[in-house]
């Protein structure tokens, strides 16, 4: 897999961990708007920082902050709270892209200012 573009992470303890990008550039918390402390990303189990993670992927591979917001939560059940709460792990775009095609479109938000 370490061929294909991918977001990787990388457990390294307290305040260590890290997730960087498809091009190899960091994923950063901001990207969904918090600032860093006192959230972090995290995966592994079901919870915050797996969401946030979730979100931060998602945004960053459709551009779409509604899609992102929207299905973070089951992104995060299917796909961060799964992977590996120690050591590396590797998520590659096809996975991604794979599940952002199979999710429903999100719906035109026709409320009135």
């Amino acid at each position: 897999m370490a061929d294909q573009p991918a977001y990787r992470g990388k457990y390294g303890g307290k305040d260590l961990d890290t997730v960087s990008r498809p091009d190899g550039s960091t994923l950063r918390i901001e990207t969904i708007g918090l600032s860093s402390p006192p959230y972090d990303f995290s995966w592994g189990y079901e919870g915050f920082g797996p969401r946030m993670l979730a979100q931060a992927i998602l945004l960053d591979h459709t551009g779409d902050a509604r899609l992102a917001e929207r299905d973070a939560r089951t992104f995060m059940q299917e796909i961060t709270s799964g992977l590996p709460y120690h050591g590396s792990w590797e998520l590659s775009v096809d996975t991604v892209a794979r599940w952002v095609e199979d999710r429903p479109p999100v719906q035109p938000d026709n409320r009135k200012p």
